[in-house]
This record gives C-alpha cells, sequence and structure tokens, in this order.
C-alpha cells in the first residue's frame, strides 16, 4: 500500500452554506504535514475520482480541511458524518517553507484560498492576515475567528457588508503604504487576486510564497493534467508546487 494513503475516522464536522469543515483523526499529522500541502480524497458516491483539498490545520492527533460543495464528489463527502471513514492519500504536494524565524510575514487570502493559510500562519514568528470574501454571507465566522486566535485579521468584502469594503491587494498596497514592515508574503486565492498580490511583491522586491489551484487527476505529477506555466517554465502544480516561490526566493 502507497505509505501515503491513510484511511481516517471523522472526530468532527460542521457546516456554513455550501462549506463543509471536517476534523479527522490522524495522530501523525503534526509529524508529516506542512502546511500548503494537500489531501487527495476519495469522495464516495458515484464519484470514483480524488479531490485536491488544502489543508487547514493540524493539531497532535487531527488534521482539518474546509471544502466547498461543487459537484457530485464534493457533494457526496459533505454527507459523510462523523464516525464515517475518509479515504484519502495525504500529505501531497510542497507547502509553504515558514519556520518561526519568520517574522513580519503577511498572509493575504481570497475565498476558500483563506483556509490553507490558518496552519501556515502558526508557523511563523509573527504574522497578520488579510482575508477577503465577496460578502457577509461568504464569510465563514468561526474560521476568521480560529484564524484571530493566531494574529491580527484584516477581514475585506467586495462589497462592504462585513469588514473593510474592497480587494485583498487593496488591503496589502494600504499596508504597504503605510509603512508597515512586511518581510515576506504567503498568499492563496483566486488567479487575479494572486497576480495583483505577487505583483504587488515584485514592485517592493519583497519574497512572496504562493499556493496554486488547478484540476488535479492523479495528485503525484503522472497525469500532467496541471500543468501551467510559473516563472516561465512549465510546473505541475500537484508535484511541484502547489506552493510556489517568488521575487528573490529560489525559483
Amino acid at each position: 500500500m502507497n505509505k501515503n494513503h491513510y484511511f481516517c475516522e471523522i472526530t468532527g464536522k460542521q457546516t456554513y452554506e455550501k462549506l463543509t469543515d471536517i476534523t479527522v483523526a490522524f495522530p501523525e499529522a503534526e509529524k508529516i504535514c506542512s502546511p500548503g500541502q494537500f489531501l487527495h480524497i476519495l469522495c464516495g458516491g458515484n464519484s470514483f475520482l480524488r479531490r485536491p483539498i488544502s489543508i487547514c490545520d493540524v493539531s497532535k492527533n487531527s488534521l482539518r480541511f474546509i471544502f466547498e460543495i461543487r459537484g457530485e464528489g464534493t457533494k457526496a463527502l459533505a454527507e459523510k458524518g462523523v464516525g464515517d471513514i475518509v479515504d484519502m492519500l495525504a500529505p501531497l504536494g510542497h507547502g509553504f517553507d515558514l519556520s518561526p524565524k519568520d517574522e513580519n510575514v503577511v498572509a493575504v487570502g481570497g475565498g476558500i484560498g483563506c483556509f490553507p493559510l490558518l496552519y501556515a500562519a502558526k508557523r511563523c514568528g509573527s504574522v497578520k492576515a488579510i482575508l477577503g470574501f465577496r460578502n457577509k454571507a461568504a464569510v465563514y465566522g468561526k474560521f476568521v475567528d480560529d484564524f484571530r486566535k493566531v494574529c491580527e485579521v484584516t477581514l475585506m468584502t467586495d462589497d462592504g457588508t462585513a469588514g473593510e469594503n474592497g480587494f485583498t491587494p487593496q488591503g496589502l498596497e494600504k499596508m504597504l503604504e503605510n509603512g508597515e514592515k512586511i518581510d515576506k508574503i504567503i498568499t492563496c486565492g483566486p488567479s487575479v487576486m494572486m497576480e495583483k498580490i505577487i505583483s504587488t511583491a515584485e514592485k517592493y522586491s519583497i519574497p512572496c510564497l504562493a499556493s496554486f489551484e488547478e484540476r488535479m487527476g492523479c495528485g503525484t505529477g503522472t497525469c500532467l493534467c496541471c500543468s501551467t506555466k510559473i516563472n516561465g517554465k512549465m510546473r505541475c502544480v500537484c508535484k511541484d508546487g502547489p506552493v510556489f516561490e517568488f521575487c528573490g526566493q529560489n525559483k
């Protein structure tokens, strides 16, 4: 059997709108999982394909992931309950290279791209977060509250119905214009958002770690369906990423 193949019991589950927040028993999680890595989950139902879902958080004996229902596979996974078993390959991919030595880090997340940043923020010496959502209804309050236990959070919504009005790249620019010291940026979210975050990082010569989201088949770099051009080279997001380094880092 694949050494990364696990059958984990669901120990906690919460739902919000189309989101499902699941915790599974995983005694090895803290030892083998890095922030930014992902799970490749066999969802069940009529779906025979695995789905890639980012690791949200880990503790000594458990692992947490949050996902949005987008089709039959994720719908079947969302129907599982406490006591059910999740079949997953984990952890996969290259995550965020972070340590307590990393100070003055800013985590910028958009929508479901906010979720993999929680565990990443916990790895940093000091961090602030900018979390963006479409509107108040899209804000998963429990997750934002959990993030606020880790660091200072600036909440933004596209229409201003919760937190500050605007988009996360504007929030990052505002911090820089106000003279805040930022030594590293970590980000995950929609491609348009990340392009602007990476562009801002380049403008200010700040190292940036960006987690990309692409459709994946195998999750191990065999099928090549997640290949995309990054830093001028074709890369497999599942195997070479999903986290890639920009602006002064080793590319």
